[in-house]
């Protein structure tokens, strides 16, 4: 693994100090210093504020340490910032030995700096190299941290790049090229084959220049558990004839970000080898308009479903391509279903950037709220509950159809949303066992933070991964 892409080294001859206090432990972890640099300190009146940063030279005016203030050493994002700021050069945590940080802290504290060093270049004509470097504490999970960080680079490459060129053709070809890493075989559905056995993917992307499709694969021993990941690839969305205003349609390349996270997801499994039969369904298609477009309240017969499906608003496609392939994975009754897609604008406006969770488990819910927290990658509970029954019968009270997609009644968009693509799944007829899970979230961050860049984003892989990895590992 080359952890010098991510802006790590495991050793470095030349290394200045980086000094992380706390405004609590400032006065202290200072007298373990010099007086030259004690004097320095205070004549810069830094005492370990939260952010702020403070160099300090050498005779010769190089830089001999600097100190950053921070929140806590538990705090993953605490030296995030530091590439973007600090002069080049190999760097090192140079806490006194009293200070010494935990195996835990230490992975977090060098997996918070390497997702501070990503950029995305592709289209850039200055690809300069990284210059600044961490050297990895010796407690650190290397393994751990190149996992994590490589599914994070990958996750954001792809949501970055536009639908000019990240087309459902590109897209597919990312998961082959997935897929050919860890000699998988993956099984693509489209065209004729599509329109024949998953009809309203196949609708969704009719009006496209290239067609929809599904790529599905597998992975793991088959004695395993039996894990089916989902994932919404909308490589662009316009709205359809139900036309999204101008402003609206700029993020939508974004709208894959389903896709990307389950492909980030998927490959940690796959690289720390967890005892799962894992199964990834992806519906991929673009959104657009021209005479084969679908329309509004047209009706269309899923054998997928077994129902005839009213288009209820041609904008509200997500849940359409997704109901299909939910129903697929369904049938082979996996342990468990994670679905991930940048599915409605209620989600943003209920909580803000962080993911909606729905589940079928409400104990498992409230557990990954509670594990999310902990691992600074939160989400938010949502209802997903037949007690909602005038909620869901919106959903089947009409005269024409089975089921629409999106009755306009006026109900939280986000939870009639996850409602459908419980119904598609066959949990609206009563408890089967089934346990579904369902992240809705925003594929673009627009206010960046320490190691959490504008564009692509990253939301609850780590979280659902850890999950996993709790469950199914012996």
């Amino acid at each position: 693994m080359n952890i010098q892409e991510y802006g790590l080294l495991k050793s470095s001859k030349k290394k200045i100090a980086l000094i992380p206090v706390t405004e609590d432990n400032f006065n202290h972890v200072i007298s373990q210093e010099g007086q030259p640099i004690q004097k320095f300190l205070k004549t810069q009146d830094f005492k370990g504020q939260e952010g702020k940063i403070l160099a300090v030279p050498n005779s010769d005016g190089d830089v001999e340490a600097v100190f950053v203030g921070v929140k806590s050493y538990d705090d993953m994002y605490a030296l995030a910032d530091m590439p973007s700021k600090l002069p080049d050069g190999n760097y090192y945590i140079g806490l006194p030995d009293e200070f010494s940080l935990s195996a835990e802290q230490q992975t977090k504290l060098s997996l918070g700096w390497a997702l501070g060093t990503y950029k995305f270049t592709k289209y850039k004509s200055d690809t300069t190299a990284n210059k600044i470097n961490l050297v990895l504490p010796s407690k650190a999970d290397i393994g751990q941290i190149s996992r994590e960080a490589s599914a994070f680079f990958m996750v954001r490459d792809l949501i970055n790049r536009p639908a000019n060129d990240l087309t459902p053709a590109a897209l597919e070809a990312e998961i082959l090229k997935l897929c050919a890493q860890f000699n998988i075989h993956a099984k693509v559905t489209k065209g004729a084959e599509l329109e024949s056995e998953y009809t309203l993917i196949h609708t969704v992307g009719k009006a496209a220049d290239e067609g929809a499709r599904l790529v599905d694969f597998c992975w793991g021993d088959e004695s395993h558990p039996k894990i089916t990941l989902v994932g919404k690839g909308l490589t662009y969305d316009t709205g359809g004839l139900d036309k999204k205003p101008s402003g609206a349609m700029n993020d939508m390349r974004s709208d894959m970000g389903g896709a990307a996270n389950v492909m980030g997801l998927a490959k940690m499994i796959m690289e720390s080898n967890l005892p799962v039969r894992l199964r990834v369904l992806i519906p991929i298609a673009e959104n657009a308009i021209d005479g084969h477009s679908m329309r509004p309240h047209d009706i269309v017969y899923s054998k997928k479903l077994g129902k005839h499906v009213k288009i209820g608003h041609t904008d509200a496609e997500g849940r359409i391509v997704l109901s299909e392939a939910l129903a697929e994975a369904a049938s082979e009754k996996p342990d468990i279903i994670i679905n991930m897609a940048t599915l409605t604008g209620a989600s943003k406006r209920a909580v803000g950037v962080m993911p909606v969770l729905f589940s079928s488990d409400k104990h498992l819910a409230r557990n990954l709220m509670d594990l999310g927290e902990e691992l600074q990658d939160p989400m938010w509970q949502m209802p997903l509950v037949e007690a909602e029954a005038d909620l869901a019968s919106g959903l089947t009270s009409i005269f024409d159809a089975d089921i629409i997609t999106d009755p306009d009644n006026g109900n939280p968009d986000h939870i009639m949303a996850a409602l459908f693509l419980k119904k598609a799944i066959g949990l609206g007829r009563g408890d089967d066992g089934q346990t579904f899970v369902h992240v809705d979230f925003s594929g673009f961050n627009s206010k960046a933070k320490p190691g959490r860049p504008e564009g692509g984003n990253v939301a609850a892989i780590r979280t659902l991964y850890q999950h996993l990895q709790d469950t199914y590992t012996p």
